[in-house]
């Protein structure tokens, strides 16, 4: 089992795109194509966003992304965790804890003081670590942005 930085519009990257389809994509009315052109168009052409898989030999067992905003208007708060997710059939065996883990590692690469994210979800976060810092309106609703600080 590892995680690696998705770096070429290949199969993985097609894989991807399915996953966040069918996760948030459906809820949003957004096609796959949409999605998949919007990755497509930003995506290796700057620092971020960069998304990362963990895998098991060639299965993608779950995902997540550092991108910059994260859909938080007028905000100074980067890099933003995003789009941590865990395939249903491997959930409940900490594989969120290793992509979390990773994402401090890079965002501590990449030298960012801190990392955020935003989530409705309470008491999750908090015990990797993040600390809650305010709630802010997006065009999703509110939410609830948290902070990890990077350290030395």
């Amino acid at each position: 089992m590892h995680i690696e930085k998705l770096t070429s519009l290949n199969n993985d990257f097609n894989e991807v795109m399915s996953i966040y389809y069918n996760w948030w994509g459906l809820k949003k009315n957004q096609t796959l194509e949409e999605i998949t052109k919007y990755y497509r168009n930003i995506l290796f052409k700057s620092p971020l966003p960069q998304i990362y898989i963990l895998k098991d030999q060639n299965n993608i067992i779950g995902v997540y992304e550092l991108n910059e905003k994260d859909n938080i208007p007028d905000t100074s708060y980067e890099p933003f965790l995003a789009n941590v997710f865990i395939k249903e059939e491997y959930r409940g065996h900490g594989y969120s804890k290793l992509l979390i883990a990773s994402a401090k590692e890079e965002t501590k690469k990449m030298g960012y003081p801190n990392l955020y994210l935003h989530s409705k979800h309470i008491n999750y976060y908090e015990k990797f670590g993040f600390n809650y810092l305010e709630t802010v309106d997006t065009i999703y609703g509110p939410k609830r942005i948290f902070k990890y600080e990077i350290k030395e």
